[in-house]
């Protein structure tokens, strides 16, 4: 089986990439695109602020027009670095064990990114990230087990663009930019199991990495 994990878009039907053989659209475990708010399309993930051990701390992501598609009415959400939000994933959905999946997601990078910086994360110990290196390239981490940088290099050019990472259960990460294979590396492994079944958005557990950019 291959799950659909993590899935932002910004608007149904519009712009989709075509990836082996996977439709990315609203099928995903969790998927956002904005349009409702800070609720993901099945209205069972929604973004609170603060994180899990310091409720206070920092913001939720600013609502904006004009998001991945280009359409005017179409939200997308905005981060400066200064966001904390998370939520909990009670139903399980992001919890996952020895399969196939995917993280994926539409960024927009605003500025040059000073150190690594997360799109999103979920558990620790366990689970996983999708981030952007300093470098703009692709990276992906599987908590506990590995680091996993790519050679998958996005454009520097301000504008949106579609980022994934499949990953083949104990054969490979495969890094794909607006839908076009970027690297391929090995990875034997899986996933450990998270205890913490928390999500956050454009920043890691502990409110480090954050993004600098909008994500749709």
């Amino acid at each position: 089986d291959h799950i659909e994990l993590l899935w932002f878009s910004g608007i149904y039907g519009f712009g989709r990439y075509q990836i082996e053989k996977t439709l990315f659209d609203e099928t995903g475990a969790v998927y956002y695109h904005f349009d409702n708010g800070l609720t993901d399309a099945n209205g069972n993930h929604t973004l609170i602020q603060g994180l899990v051990d310091d409720p206070e701390a920092g913001s939720l992501p600013t609502l904006f027009n004009e998001g991945s598609s280009g359409i005017a009415t179409d939200l997308a959400a905005s981060f400066d670095g200064s966001q904390a939000n998370h939520v909990i994933d009670a139903s399980g959905a992001l919890q996952i064990e020895d399969t196939d999946y995917t993280l994926e997601a539409w960024i927009k990078i605003e500025g040059p990114l000073p150190s690594r910086r997360i799109i999103f994360g979920y558990g620790i110990p366990g689970g996983y990230s999708l981030s952007v290196a300093p470098d703009n390239t692709l990276f992906t981490t599987t908590y506990g087990i590995a680091d996993i940088p790519s050679s998958a290099s996005l454009p520097d050019d301000g504008a949106w663009h579609h980022v994934a990472v499949v990953h083949e259960n104990m054969t490979e990460m495969r890094f794909y930019i607006d839908g076009t294979l970027g690297d391929s590396i090995s990875y034997t492994q899986s996933v450990n199991r998270a205890d913490d079944q928390t999500f956050y958005v454009g920043h890691e557990i502990n409110g480090v990495n954050p993004w600098l950019g909008s994500i749709d």
